[in-house]
Order: C-alpha cells, then structure tokens, then sequence
C-alpha cells in the first residue's frame, strides 16, 4: 500500500465521520502514522493541511443542507460539530465569503462558492503522477553531532543566519571531524501546538564530552535512509523537498519511522550561491 493509499484511506475515513469529533492525532494514528508525519504528507498529497480539509468538508456537506433542506442553521452547526453558532457562522463566512443566514437567503441566486467537494481516489492518484526519480537507499550508523539548536515556526530565514553565526565558530569544537561534515538536522514532536520544527546547524564530531559553551550536542540514531540529492542553489532546496513529499514519497511504499531528517553539505556542496552545489537529503523509513 503506497502512501497515497493511506491518505486515501485517512479521507474516505473522514467523509464518514464529518459529523463527530476527532483530533488529527487521532487521525493520523489511524493510519500508523505521527501527527507531524501524517500532516506533512497529507498537505503534500492534497495541497491542503488537514485542519483546513477537514473543516473544508465540513462547511462544504453543511452549506449543501442549509441551500437544500429548511433544517434549522443552529441544528445544522451542531451536526457538522461546531460547538456554538458563532463559531460556525464565523468559520463559515471565513470559507466561503457569505453568513449562513446570507447563503439561504440567496440560495436561488446561483452562487458561485468555493466549495471542497469529496477528492476521489482516482484524483489523488493522478495528482501524484509526474517525473520519475529514484533516491539512493542507504543504512548509517549512529553519529553525534554538535552545534547550534534553534526553534523555527515561520520564519525559515533564521536557519540562514544561524548558519552565519556558527560558521566562524567551528574551529572551537575540539572533537570535530576533519575535513568538517557539516549537516543541518530537523526534527519535531507531536504536540499540536508547537507546528513548527527544531533545527540543528553542526559539524560531525568524534564524541560530545568537549562541547563548547553555548552549543549543544545530539546523536542522530542508526537508521535506514532515503538519500536525495538536491541540485542548485541553496534557496530551492524547497524544490526539492516538495518533490519528496508530493511526488516521490506518495508514490512509494516506505513509511517515514523517525521524526527527524537531515541534510549533509559534503566536497560536492560549493556554497549556496553555486548552481553546481550539490546538498544531500536524508529521511529515515522503514518499508
């Protein structure tokens, strides 16, 4: 079963259930997989995240009933769950441009609204047919690493000017590799609240009992690793990443095991203005 068979599945599950309460932590569990995971294929997948799809739906199936049915708006809100009908009307005008007491009252004037409608499997499908490229697979060894660690939510120019600040202070680190192998880690957890990710700017390193002040240390495990190659300039890495987890991942029957990735910058990265650099990306799966 590919990974688009599981977002498949996740959606047929939520069309049957649009009207009861569930997390997409509980979601995603359903599917065997981490908040963090499940949201990022889910978004790669069907260009939605799943908060927005999921409350998508649910304003979609309820302005059906309020421009086909005379069911009371309030009764209608609580079906689809909103828990008052402030919440619902706001969430609604929000979605669609129109209250829904507007949309009765102008339910025969042949609104063009921006509906979500059911997304069929064979959509999804199609969304995940385009150009063909086969990552190394490779197995690593447990390796520490140390450097600066940081939170990033939004603001992804940050982990560039860690990067400047670092930089100068790598001959610091006692016990680092040499010739330097510079990579930059992510990783996360599964608390809904925090959507953004940790990063890692380091060096590899023969062990972290010398770690200067101000700098942390961390081992990133022993895994299985899907190796990509990116191409180009630094700032299209995004590229690249979109590829993955749009293109290649749905397509492909490995489960992503770990909640973290890396990049490692080795003799073939040539600076991030180099049209010829080349970066690797490394993400931990099972099958």
């Amino acid at each position: 079963m590919t990974n688009t068979d599981l977002i498949v599945s996740a959606i047929d599950w939520v069309e049957t259930h649009l009207c009861e309460e569930f997390t997409v932590a509980e979601l995603a569990a359903k599917i065997g997989y981490s908040f963090f995971h499940f949201s990022r294929l889910f978004h790669g997948i069907t260009g939605h995240t799943p908060q927005d799809f999921i409350l998508r739906r649910r304003i979609s199936e309820a302005a059906k009933q309020i421009m086909n049915t005379k069911r009371k708006i309030i009764d209608i809100a609580f079906d689809f769950p909103f828990g008052s009908h402030e919440a619902f009307s706001r969430a609604f005008k929000k979605t669609l441009g129109v209250t829904p007491s507007e949309l009765r009252k102008r339910r025969d004037d042949h609104l063009f609204l921006p509906f979500l409608n059911r997304l069929s499997p064979e959509y999804m499908h199609t969304l995940s047919r385009i150009i063909d490229y086969q990552p190394e697979t490779v197995e690593l060894p447990a390796f520490p690493l140390v450097g600066f660690v940081f939170y990033v939510e939004t603001d992804f120019t940050l982990i560039t000017k860690m990067w400047y600040q670092f930089h100068p202070l790598i001959k610091t680190i006692p016990d680092r590799v040499v010739p330097e192998k510079y990579y930059q880690l992510a990783f996360w957890n599964d608390i809904e609240t925090m959507p953004g990710c940790f990063y890692m700017v380091g060096v590899e390193t023969s062990g972290l009992d010398k770690i200067p002040v101000g700098m942390s240390g961390k081992v990133v495990p022993a895994s299985n690793y899907l190796r990509f190659v990116h191409r180009g300039l630094a700032k299209h890495v995004g590229r690249t990443y979109k590829y993955i987890f749009q293109t290649w991942l749905p397509r492909s029957e490995y489960r992503l095991s770990q909640p973290y990735e890396f990049e490692y910058y080795g003799p073939k990265c040539l600076g991030p203005d180099n049209e010829d650099s080349e970066s690797e990306i490394y993400i931990p799966v099972g099958e």
